[in-house]
C-alpha cells in the first residue's frame, strides 16, 4: 500500500512581502514510507496545468500527528524528510537538516541561503513506523 499526501496552497504575507505556504500533509501505510508528487498535488487540488513549482525555499516546518496536531497517529521519533527534483537529485543542504525529525514536536528550518527551485518535487517520508500522519510546510518566496 503506498502512502499519500493531500498539498494544499496558502498565500501569506510576511514582511510585507507574499510568500506561499505550500502545506503537505501525508499519511504513511504499512510500508513506513510515503512518496508523492509535490507539484502534482497543487495541480490536482488548483487545476493548474502545470506540476513545476518555481522560486526560493526560504524555509521548511514539520510537524507530526494527522495535520500536524503533534498528538494523533505520529511517526516514529527520527523519520526523515527528502525532497528530489524531476531527475531525482535532493535539492536540500548536504547537512542533514531534514533528517532525524522529533515525533513530539514541531520543527522549524530556516535557510541561511533559499533554495532556488524550478521542477516538479517529490516529498519522501520515511522511517516513520506505521501506520502515521505528519505535515511538511514548504515556504517559498515566488520570485
Amino acid at each position: 500500500m503506498a502512502g499519500s499526501a493531500t498539498i494544499t496552497l496558502n498565500k501569506v504575507f510576511h514582511a510585507g512581502k507574499k510568500l506561499y505556504e505550500i502545506v503537505c500533509d501525508w499519511s504513511s501505510p504499512d510500508t513506513g514510507t510515503v512518496s508523492v508528487g509535490v507539484g502534482a498535488g497543487l495541480v490536482t487540488s488548483l487545476r493548474l496545468s502545470a506540476a513545476k513549482i518555481s522560486g526560493k525555499i526560504i524555509s521548511l516546518e514539520t510537524s507530526p500527528g494527522a495535520s500536524g496536531d503533534i498528538a494523533t497517529l505520529c511517526p516514529a521519533d527520527q523519520y526523515d524528510i527528502a525532497l528530489t527534483d524531476a531527475y531525482g537529485c535532493d535539492i536540500l543542504p548536504n547537512d542533514a537538516s531534514i533528517i532525524n525529525r522529533s515525533s513530539s514536536a514541531a520543527e522549524t528550518i530556516i535557510f541561511g541561503t533559499p533554495i532556488p527551485v524550478n521542477s516538479e518535487l517529490t516529498m519522501t517520508v520515511t522511517n516513520t513506523g506505521t501506520p502515521t500522519k505528519g505535515r511538511l510546510i514548504i515556504n517559498l518566496d515566488p520570485k
